[in-house]
C-alpha cells in the first residue's frame, strides 16, 4: 500500500513541478542568432522566382525578421508535434509560425496574412520550406506562396 501512495505522490509532485516550469525551451544555443537565405519558389504562378529570408532566432523561442518583403510578427520557433516522442511523425523537427505585415512580394502586390516555415537542423544551418496562408487552387489573389529554403549564417564583410 505504501508503494502505491509513494507512486501517486511522486506522480503528483512531478506534474506540479513540470507544469510550474512550463514547456521546455525549443531553441538550442547553436541555433540562436541571425540566419539568411534565398528561398526558391515551388509555385509557378509568381513572376518573382526567389524570396529573400532574413531571420533572427532568440533564446526565448521568439523570431524576428522578413520573408520576401513582409515583416514577421508574433513569430515563434516551435518543435513540430512529429518531433515529440510518441507523436505522429511530420517531415521536419521545427517550425516557425508567424503573422505577416506588408506584402510578401511588393512588386506583384501579393499579400498574405501568415506564414509557416517548417525546418530541419542540418548541423550548421536549416533546410526547409515556406508556406503562406492561402488556397492551393483558385484565383491568384488567394493562392499559397510556397518555396524551398536553405538558411545559413550571414557572411561578415571580411569573409566575402
Amino acid at each position: 500500500m505504501w508503494r502505491l501512495e509513494t507512486m501517486i505522490g511522486l506522480a503528483l509532485t512531478t506534474s506540479i513541478v513540470v507544469s510550474a516550469v512550463g514547456p521546455g525551451q525549443v531553441v538550442i544555443p547553436v541555433m540562436v542568432g541571425r540566419w539568411e537565405g534565398d528561398a526558391q519558389m515551388v509555385v509557378n504562378w509568381t513572376r518573382q522566382r526567389t524570396l529573400g529570408v532574413n531571420i533572427e532566432i532568440f533564446a526565448n523561442d521568439s523570431v524576428a525578421g522578413t520573408v520576401g518583403d513582409a515583416r514577421l510578427a508574433n513569430a515563434r520557433f516551435l518543435k513540430t508535434p512529429g518531433s515529440l516522442p510518441g507523436a505522429l511523425r511530420w517531415k521536419t523537427d521545427y517550425i516557425i509560425e508567424a503573422n505577416l505585415e506588408g506584402p510578401i512580394i511588393r512588386a506583384e502586390n501579393i499579400h498574405r496574412t501568415s506564414v509557416r516555415i517548417p525546418l530541419n537542423w542540418i548541423g550548421d544551418g536549416f533546410r526547409g520550406g515556406i508556406s503562406t496562408s492561402g488556397w492551393m487552387v483558385g484565383s491568384v489573389e488567394y493562392r499559397v506562396v510556397a518555396a524551398d529554403v536553405l538558411l545559413h549564417r550571414p557572411l561578415v564583410a571580411d569573409q566575402k
